[in-house]
């Protein structure tokens, strides 16, 4: 992710940075002596050459999931919101999302959801911050539950309420076709 922040996945990023490649080298030879550079000055000179008109600022990925269906590979922070109040435990609420206010309210209303993301926003405040400092441009954050439909949304989505305006943020319920629906029921 060293010169793009406009993907939301590692993969996404590679295919972008490969792209920016070709367009900008065509049959072009650039040496650069890294014998004595930091990563940050390194990064610095690839951006004088390959950069487009702006550089974005420091971005955030907020990534929802169900453990049940694998961790994501390319998250730098993991969070586990598994001994969160289950939504699914409530008949009424069970085939709703965290997308949906009466399960986002059933979650964040709880004692333990308040003290957790009162320790996790001062966390994560602290990281970005640094991270930042140290000219990184992308951070994912991967939020995860059983089935990634209840909390982890719930959780991802307060998250990315609480940044976007400070970061560009990027949101993605990567589980979301596996959601349990009333017509299931």
């Amino acid at each position: 992710l060293l010169l793009s922040n406009t993907a939301n996945t590692l993969e996404e990023a590679i295919t972008e940075e490969r792209q920016t490649f070709k367009q900008n080298l065509d049959n072009n030879v650039i040496t650069i002596d890294t014998s004595f550079s930091s990563e940050k000055e390194f990064k610095k000179k690839l951006e004088s050459y390959f950069a487009k008109k702006q550089i974005p600022s420091f971005s955030i990925s907020f990534i929802s999931f169900g453990y049940k269906y694998g961790v994501p590979l390319d998250a730098d922070l993991m969070i586990d919101v598994r001994f969160l109040p289950n939504p699914f435990w409530d008949e009424k609420l069970r085939y709703f999302s965290g997308n949906d206010k009466e399960v986002y309210d059933y979650v964040m209303d709880k004692p333990e959801t308040q003290e957790f993301i009162q320790r996790l926003t001062a966390f994560t405040d602290y990281a970005f911050e640094q991270y930042t400092k140290e000219g990184k441009n992308h951070f994912t954050v991967a939020i995860g539950c059983t089935g990634g439909q209840h909390r982890s949304v719930t959780i991802a989505n307060y998250l990315y309420d609480v940044y976007k305006e400070r970061y560009n943020c990027y949101l993605d319920h990567r589980d979301q076709k596996e959601w349990l629906t009333h017509e299931e029921a």
